[in-house]
């Protein structure tokens, strides 16, 4: 099974994750972005249908010289982070990381907004995320 999310639709919940970028470059079109200046600790959720069972959660993301670092959780439980800072910029970057499901049902998918110490950068930018059943 694969669960898609499509960050440009309306999420489940969140707080300053209200921008949407058009972009040519990107294999979305586009992609979600935290908001405001202070973006630290602002979240995004989507509610989704997973099994129980192991998965690989791919998250594709643009990085950029004002972009942070983004934290991955499911349910309260961090599955991963990635530093998305780059003073050049790149489009369609990825991260896969493991996740574990204990009982089928809905579970909540998070990606909280961190500053990244050595840039000072908050901002993250979503293009799209992936579960992939193992």
């Amino acid at each position: 099974p694969i669960v898609d999310v499509n960050p440009m639709p309306l999420p489940s919940r969140s707080s300053g994750w209200g921008k949407i970028f058009v972009n040519h470059d990107s294999i979305n079109n586009g992609y979600r972005s935290t908001c405001c200046s202070d973006a630290a600790g602002n979240y995004i959720e989507w509610d989704l249908p997973l099994g129980a069972g192991d998965w690989k959660l791919q998250a594709i993301y643009t990085t950029f010289n004002d972009a942070g670092i983004l934290r991955f959780s499911v349910d309260g439980v961090q599955v991963g982070e990635v530093n998305t800072y780059d003073p050049s910029g790149e489009f369609n970057q990825a991260s896969v990381f493991n996740v574990h499901v204990d009982t089928a049902g809905t579970h909540t998918l998070r990606v909280t907004s961190a500053t990244d110490p050595s840039s000072g950068g908050q901002y993250g930018y979503i293009t799209w995320l992936r579960f992939v059943q193992q």
